[in-house]
């Protein structure tokens, strides 16, 4: 599969470490992402990818550090859903 979106119309991302340039998009159109912990604050990464925080029972789309909450599960909440790929 490739583009942005999966067949259950989620957010397709790849889990990367921010250790070296990935930029925003893999070749088939995934998302990058870093889960936060790594010290750095914001919506993007210097490594390109966004900077995420797994939170299944988030209400807001934006955690504290500025890093947007996702989840991986089917509740309705206020994170952005995403399949990791």
């Amino acid at each position: 599969m490739s583009g942005i979106y999966d067949n259950n119309n989620r957010i397709r991302a790849h889990s990367v470490d921010g250790l070296t340039f990935t930029g925003l998009y893999t070749p088939d159109g995934a998302w990058n992402v870093v889960t936060t912990g790594t010290g750095y604050r914001g919506a993007q990464h210097p490594c390109g990818a966004l900077n995420v925080t797994v939170n299944d029972t988030a209400k807001t789309r934006h955690a504290p550090d500025g890093s947007m909450n996702v989840t991986t599960t089917t509740t309705n909440n206020g994170a952005l859903k995403i399949t990791l790929v």
